[in-house]
């Protein structure tokens, strides 16, 4: 069975860990992974990711990515360090 596990990390150092380090290592026990920085905030446009502040700020893109993938094998999990 293949299950993929979502991470949701605060910024670029957490999502460089996943990618880095658990994505290899869990890939030997059929995990796929993948991840994506919280985005704190919206400026003309542009999204500025990391620097997590508040929870709110996380539900609303955990909220979302749950929403979009609807497989039944995802899981998810956050990395944060606040």
């Amino acid at each position: 069975m293949y299950v993929r596990l979502n991470f949701i990390v605060e910024g670029q150092t957490e999502e460089t860990f996943v990618n880095q380090t658990l994505k290899p290592h869990l890939s030997r026990f059929s995990v796929g992974v993948s991840a994506r920085v919280v985005t704190t905030s919206k400026n003309r446009g542009a999204k500025n990711r990391g620097g997590l502040s508040t929870y709110p700020k996380a539900k609303r893109d955990i909220t979302l990515w749950i929403r979009q993938d609807k497989n039944p094998d995802v899981r998810f999990t956050t990395m944060f360090d606040l």
